[in-house]
């Protein structure tokens, strides 16, 4: 018989291992598994476009809310832009009456690109123009992390005022880099509201 080591450290014959390690629901009589489901999926075979939602923008205290502007986006790929034209938002719907010094969207773009066709350094830049065209600020951020998973959820990025957001593709040298923000400012800053 062959030894395991069971969640607790105690060591349990093979044949014994799923009484030391499983539980029985009393109500259903279903075994209950200590262990968590985790469900992976290689990228290559999904075939959903990408969609990222622009939620806001926070400006410092001490500075005005420009009027209409938007947001324009594109994702870069093997250093290449992978679609002729960028997905933009509609102009921004702020509220002067608000204490806070955001910008809302709430606006979801949606790429005519596949999940599939993206390679480990893709990138999503992001750029913030006035109606007149002039550029407000940008930010870029890769689409996969360190570990080689998508990024999902929400992502609090830095955004660089008067800055295009840089597609360059050697992420060290990219002169906007969003995620910056989690190393410099997220012990300081609040979290997302539920």
């Amino acid at each position: 018989m062959s030894k395991m080591t069971s969640l607790a450290g105690q060591t349990a014959n093979s044949q014994s291992s799923m009484n030391n390690n499983a539980v029985f629901n009393n109500n259903t009589n279903a075994l209950i598994s200590p262990f968590k489901e985790f469900k992976f999926f290689n990228s290559f075979s999904l075939s959903m476009e990408i969609q990222c939602r622009i939620m806001r923008l926070e400006l410092p205290s001490d500075m005005s809310k420009p009027t209409d502007i938007f947001v324009s986006a594109f994702i870069v790929c093997n250093q290449m832009i992978m679609a002729e034209f960028p997905a933009s938002t509609t102009y921004s719907n702020f509220d002067n009456e608000s204490k806070e010094n955001v910008i809302k969207w709430d606006y979801t773009l949606n790429f005519p690109i596949k999940i599939r066709d993206l390679s480990e350094d893709a990138l999503l830049v992001l750029t913030v123009f006035t109606a007149g065209k002039k550029v407000f600020g940008g930010c870029s951020m890769r689409l996969f992390d360190d570990t080689h998973c998508l990024r999902m959820g929400r992502q609090k990025l830095l955004f660089y005022l008067d800055s295009r957001g840089d597609p360059s593709a050697v992420y060290e040298l990219n002169s906007t880099r969003g995620e910056v923000y989690e190393e410099v400012f997220a012990a300081c800053d609040y979290r997302f509201a539920a």
